[in-house]
């Protein structure tokens, strides 16, 4: 029995959620996690990697359609903010102190 075009998107629809679920629970165990006050900046710099690895996994996902644009862009905008936790967590390092944001 082949499938119709309908129940071909519904399943790719369902893959595509069960999906962004699975990835979802991977982001909030191995991701999304407070940094520790310990982190030193070698430890940042691993950890933005790691990161951005995982941003470029999401887009590698959506390309071969498994994953839902929307759902990938908000996975996106978490992952950055975390980014940019780590980011000025490596600057205090490197200058050993606060550093003013551009227009402060």
């Amino acid at each position: 029995m082949t499938e119709t075009a309908e129940e071909r998107r519904a399943r790719k629809a369902q893959q595509r959620a069960e999906n962004a679920a699975a990835l979802r629970a991977e982001l909030e165990a191995d991701y999304l996690q407070p940094l520790p006050d310990d982190i030193d900046f070698h430890s940042c710099q691993l950890e933005h990697t790691r990161l951005r690895q995982k941003i470029m996994e999401f887009q590698h996902l959506v390309i071969q359609g498994k994953l839902d644009v929307k759902a990938a862009q908000d996975f996106e905008k978490e992952m950055v903010g975390k980014i940019h936790q780590i980011e000025e967590k490596a600057r205090n390092f490197h200058t050993g102190g606060h550093v003013p944001k551009p227009g402060d």
